[in-house]
């Protein structure tokens, strides 16, 4: 109860700096000894601002692309530990929003469909 204490505060303090709420939450249950632990899904609901047009379509030669970590990081950090891999550092997950980055990136990490 006290690590499922200390990361509900962690979410919650991570939800209030990026101005967001939960609304959902999930459980799992898995066999013993096939990822014993906790495991914590998220999912995020939101809106685009009017005269923004985010699709794939409107990426274009020069854009940045904006990533939380190291490329790659969080898939082989899961596919590690689902397969026992072990490497000579540590490799951990690396989450984060990113919703600040993008609205203050010059130029712009998306384009007005205005």
């Amino acid at each position: 109860m006290d690590t499922l204490r200390r990361v509900v505060l962690s979410m919650q303090g991570a939800a209030r700096a990026s101005g967001v709420r939960f609304v959902t939450g999930d459980t799992k249950v898995v066999d013993t000894g096939s990822g014993d632990g906790m495991f914590i899904t998220t999912a995020g609901i939101g809106t685009v601002a009017k005269g923004i047009d985010v699709a794939p379509s409107n990426v274009r030669a020069g854009d940045a692309v904006l990533l939380s970590g190291d490329i790659g990081r969080h898939g082989i950090a899961i596919m590690a530990e689902r397969e026992g891999l072990a490497f000579e550092t540590a490799i951990e997950s690396d989450c984060a929003p990113l919703h600040g980055i993008v609205e203050n990136s010059s130029p712009p990490a998306w384009r007005s469909g205005a």
